[in-house]
């Protein structure tokens, strides 16, 4: 049976990874965390598969031919610990990897359209890249969409746009409640963020788990509001321009996930 456990500290996180009958283990190097609850962010199952590479090439070099099979590892729920999951993607120590806006828009096997139609308006990809984690593991591709014409200063403001995130990971429902309304808070302030509480708890309300190759698109239409959709299924709609402003800038306004993740989606 192989075991893995990860846990996190001052100086950042780490796994482990145990195979009980060859009496094999292998841990990770530290991974910087940052201080932000927001920033302490990881997807075991991603870097689960690091460690089973690694593992797998190890009992290779020992003499044993079985080779590690990820279906074969299950959590050790007594020693690991959980990092919260940072809305729609982690956030933890964050490596860009980015592709330029060619087309067509394709990026790590993705494909983006090249438009959307919002209503009775036409959208266009604006821009689009890949985040990756320690330069090997991919967390998702994003791509904005937002008319032609529109100018990229203007995106948090009463103007139609999507948002589309495929993702690469599993990550559940209360990950993303719990990480929408501290990204949230970095983007607002105190009396802003009250405002649009109703709007936050009915926005974690729709949430659903995603698995690897699920997409959740944020679409906001004028006098309509933000809906968000997962895998082209609409799950419900929240009202208000000041709520869409304060959502996307989770992305795309002055304290995002990643700057040159939103300079790349705003086509810059």
């Amino acid at each position: 049976m192989f075991f893995y456990y990860c846990n996190s500290s001052k100086r950042g996180i780490h796994c482990v990874i145990i195979d009980e009958e060859e009496g094999l283990k292998h841990r990770s190097s530290v991974m910087p965390a940052q201080e932000e609850p927001a920033y302490r962010v990881t997807v075991f199952a991603a870097y689960r598969q690091i460690a089973v590479r690694r593992l797998s090439r190890r009992r290779k070099e020992k003499g044993f031919n079985s080779i590690v099979d990820s279906k074969n590892i299950r959590e050790n729920g007594m020693k690991m610990k959980k990092i919260k999951t940072a809305v729609f993607i982690p956030i933890l120590a964050i490596t860009l990897s980015i592709t330029a806006n060619l087309r067509p828009a394709v990026i790590e096997g993705v494909h983006f359209s090249e438009e959307y139609s919002a209503g009775k308006r036409k959208l266009n990809l604006r821009g689009y890249a890949v985040l990756n984690y320690m330069l090997v593991i991919k967390a998702y591709a994003g791509a904005l969409y937002m008319e032609n014409g529109t100018p990229s200063s203007a995106v948090l403001g009463n103007t139609p746009k999507i948002l589309e995130l495929h993702y690469f990971h599993n990550i559940s429902a209360a990950d993303f409640r719990k990480s929408t309304a501290e990204m949230i808070r970095r983007n607002t302030t105190e009396a802003e963020f009250n405002r649009i509480r109703t709007g936050i708890n009915t926005l974690n309300g729709l949430y659903r788990p995603v698995k690897p190759g699920d997409r959740y698109r944020a679409e906001y239409i004028p006098d309509r509001g933000t809906t968000l959709h997962l895998n082209g299924k609409p799950l419900g709609t929240v009202a208000g321009v000041d709520f869409a402003r304060a959502f996307f800038s989770i992305w795309i306004g002055k304290n995002p996930i990643d700057k040159k993740f939103r300079d790349r989606l705003l086509g810059r």
